[in-house]
């Protein structure tokens, strides 16, 4: 404790400058209102789902127990949720949907600014300021506030914690030992847990910065073997994840399958990129982290500082580079086959920013040396800051009120955004309550969808539902057959118990009415309750093991290392 004390007395005008950078970014979070976003919605409908699934004694939570009004969405399995079990303890614990989620916001913007510094820190060569400028620039780009208020895309605001560590990660592998592999490891780690499509835009980068230094990655023999055994323990510590999102694919034909967009056609025109007038969210990249990057052309040219301006020209060619990925000049279409599901190509703003806010970084110091450190952070902050105000002027953030109680209504439960892991098979407004076009102008015809168990024989039976995602009802007479109000995925099972308590299992798909799943009785059963609840998988249960294991091991490996280290340090003194 003495030595933060000393150390935090040491850097008082860091601190002070991150916390100012931090909190402008957090300023939309002041209020008791929540503010706008496009998917927002979405996501906080995800955060209360697992909340729920955890009441309702699901852990790790597989199917959203109040998604679709009860039929349940699989997005716990689709969709990596491992750090939104933060805002849903803390709606457990009885805190609100608002300052939940804005506790989690502020814990990522902080994230955020942390690995950033931590990486430009040690790219640097731990030179503070460098760092702390890289920090400033990264948190307060403006794709980190379209991210967080615009987008209300919260998988892209958690990515933007661990793209610094996958970057310093690759950054360690080809220019210097590799002696920090885990960087590298828990960066993707971080990746696969938060959103699975900067996870392919980070892995897109690596390979081709692994072709590009081929000699000193591939036919280096000792830092190949590390990557690969990186790249190893970071599937097996993922694979709760990755295992039965996988295995969900290949057993069920989901709108996923079906693109709703193609990533050429958001291409976007270079004038947009670098335009100032914020045609659109979409397009427009930062012109405030540009403009620095013009201190290229002043920077001092010796032999001292030739390896300095040898990094600097690779981080902005690095950025540039990127930002070209982004533009309709990089070959979409040729690649569209294989990475259309990254949807827009902007979404590689977020690894420009990173590579140009360490050459920013960089460039200062080399630029005034050891004078005016302060002035530096100071004036690169009122530079982000102005931009970050540019912006909010023109993306006016709305704000509106959501009652802790917003998702009890069925009504509330439908945002999937493009509902992408539904059955193909499937449409939302089958699943919601019944319409008529005599209330609802937009119906064209009545559409009933009361959550009731049907026979084929036209029978409709009530039913209640249960702990876990599933359901239970009488059932009496033969069938060929029954459809149970709820989308089917691989993993639920369906039992009969007679009045002596003897089960019999009951045969199951999702040919049921919208994707829904359809039951198949024996002729020959006798009466009884008829229980359906989704059970998992043997690859979802191996996976968790696997999972669980593997970060235990890791844990107990790095105390004994600590352990050895301190040993090893007092026997050394």
């Amino acid at each position: 404790m003495k030595r933060v004390i000393a150390w935090a007395k040491d850097n008082k005008f860091l601190l002070l400058i991150s916390a100012l950078a931090i909190g402008y970014v957090c300023l939309p979070l002041a209020t008791h209102m929540m503010h706008s976003g496009e998917d927002l919605g979405y996501h906080l409908l995800r955060i209360e789902n697992i909340s729920e699934g955890l009441k309702d004694g699901q852990f790790p939570v597989k199917i959203g127990p109040i998604f679709l009004n009860g039929y349940g969405y699989a997005s716990s399995l689709c969709y990596p949720e491992l750090f939104l079990y933060i805002p849903a303890v803390l709606r457990i614990l009885g805190v609100g949907i608002e300052p939940s989620y804005k506790v989690f916001a502020f814990l990522c913007i902080a994230g955020s600014y942390l690995t950033m510094l931590y990486a430009a820190y040690r790219i640097s060569g731990k030179e503070k300021t460098a760092a702390s400028v890289a920090a400033i620039v990264y948190t307060m780009s403006q794709y980190h506030l379209a991210n967080l208020y615009t987008r209300g895309s919260l998988g892209e605001t958690q990515a933007f914690v661990f793209f610094p560590l996958v970057i310093y990660g690759l950054y360690n592998l080809i220019f210097e030992e590799y002696e920090r592999p885990w960087v590298l490891g828990i960066g993707f780690w971080g990746l696969m847990y938060s959103h699975t499509i900067s996870l392919v835009s980070a892995l897109c980068v690596a390979f081709v910065l692994c072709l590009i230094y081929f000699k000193r990655v591939v036919l280096n023999g000792r830092k190949f073997v590390k990557l690969c055994l990186t790249a190893v323990i970071v599937l097996m510590a993922t694979a709760a994840y990755w295992l039965p999102f996988l295995e969900q694919l290949l057993s069920l034909e989901m709108r996923f399958g079906q693109p709703w967009t193609l990533v050429s056609d958001n291409a976007a025109l270079l004038p947009q990129i670098f335009s100032i007038n914020f045609l659109d969210y979409t397009y427009n990249f930062d012109i405030a982290i540009l403009l620095m990057c013009l201190l290229a052309l002043v920077l001092p040219k010796c032999e001292e500082n030739k390896r300095q301006r040898r990094t600097i020209r690779w981080f902005l060619i690095m950025g540039f580079a990127t930002l070209w990925v982004t533009s309709d000049y990089f070959p979409w279409k040729l690649v569209q086959p294989l990475l259309n599901n990254i949807q827009f190509p902007w979404r590689f703003y977020a690894i420009a920013s990173l590579f140009l806010a360490v050459a920013i970084g960089l460039m200062a110091v080399l630029k005034f040396g050891g004078r005016y450190r302060r002035e530096i952070m100071t004036g690169v902050l009122a530079c982000m800051v102005l931009s970050g105000t540019l912006y909010y002027e023109h993306y006016k953030i709305d704000y509106y009120d959501i009652k802790n109680d917003f998702y009890t209504y069925g009504e509330n439960t439908f945002n999937l955004v493009q509902g992408e892991w539904l059955p193909k098979s499937a449409e939302e407004k089958y699943f919601q309550p019944i319409r008529d076009p005599k209330t609802d102008p937009e119906v064209k015809e009545i559409v009933i969808q009361d959550r009731l168990v049907r026979t084929d024989d036209g029978r409709e039976l009530e039913f209640s539902d249960i702990r876990g995602q599933g359901l239970q009802f009488d059932f009496e007479g033969a069938c060929r057959w029954l459809d149970v109000p709820l989308v089917w995925y691989k993993g639920y099972a369906a039992w009969l118990t007679d009045e002596s308590g003897k089960r019999t299992p009951c045969a199951l798909d999702g040919n049921g009415f919208n994707g829904t799943v359809r039951l198949y009785p024996e002729s020959t059963v006798n009466g009884g309750t008829m229980t359906v609840k989704y059970t998992g998988t043997a690859v979802q249960h191996l996976a968790l093991l696997l999972n669980t294991v593997t970060l235990a091991v890791l844990a107990v490996w790095w105390m004994f290392r600590r352990r050895k280290e301190k040993s090893s340090n007092v026997s050394g003194q």
